[in-house]
């Protein structure tokens, strides 16, 4: 094992989170005597995480997975070794992480996966998406992203024509949103209303997985 040993520090009473590379542990610190804090880790074991297309089972191409503890806040990123074709993680025995892909056309629920007493297989499956990158503007520019801060509560909204897709993630930029819809095929999006401005009409896409639509929305003010 190995063992850090950090001089003593002089902090107020109360509670703090303590950080051991990607993991934190949280602790209170009492008032009176000195308090000797242990953070310990069990020995690292080998999570080989493979992913799968939801649909097929196939394996998904995607290039890098991220993950987290259960517990804290740390989004180390993973990349696939390419001899076995899977994400190769080393984490401390029984600690459990959540575990997702942030890929272009490749996205899904996030996954618990605990590490064994020994090596470990987990699967992490995905969609196939479709993106939708939907830009806003007034003339030729852009609207800014403050604009758009009531939509995050009442959102544009993906409905399906000729199948049963939903749209699984929804990020909002700089004068837009981008949208990932889990099959091909038809949609209706709606917006919501915008102040200041005139309703927008909703609007008819046809996607396909794998491949970006981008949709541009003219917007007309009141006044």
């Amino acid at each position: 094992p190995r063992i850090w040993r950090f001089a003593p520090l002089r902090v107020p009473p109360g509670t703090y989170t303590l950080a051991l590379r990607e993991f934190t542990r949280q602790v209170e610190i009492p008032p009176g005597a000195p308090l000797e804090v242990k953070f310990e880790l069990p020995p690292p074991v080998e999570v080989r995480v493979q992913t799968v297309d939801l649909a097929t089972g196939r394996p998904a191409p995607v290039e890098f997975i991220s993950w987290q503890p259960a517990i804290g806040d740390c989004v180390p990123n993973a990349s696939r070794d390419p001899e076995t074709d899977r994400f190769l993680l080393r984490l401390p025995r029984g600690t459990s992480i959540r575990v997702e892909s942030w890929d272009d056309y490749w996205t899904g629920p996030p996954v618990e996966v605990r590490a064994g007493d020994g090596p470990t297989e987990a699967t992490v499956g995905l969609w196939h998406t479709a993106a939708v990158r939907i830009t806003f503007r007034e003339g030729r520019q852009p609207i800014d992203e403050w604009d758009l801060a009531d939509w995050v509560r009442n959102p544009v909204t993906a409905t399906p024509l000729d199948g049963d897709g939903i749209d699984v993630v929804r990020r909002y930029r700089s004068g837009g949103v981008d949208l990932a819809l889990t099959r091909s095929g038809r949609y209706r999006l709606d917006f919501p209303p915008l102040a200041d401005h005139f309703p927008i009409a909703p609007r008819e896409i046809e996607v396909h997985a794998g491949k970006t639509t981008r949709v541009e929305v003219a917007l007309t003010p009141r006044w």
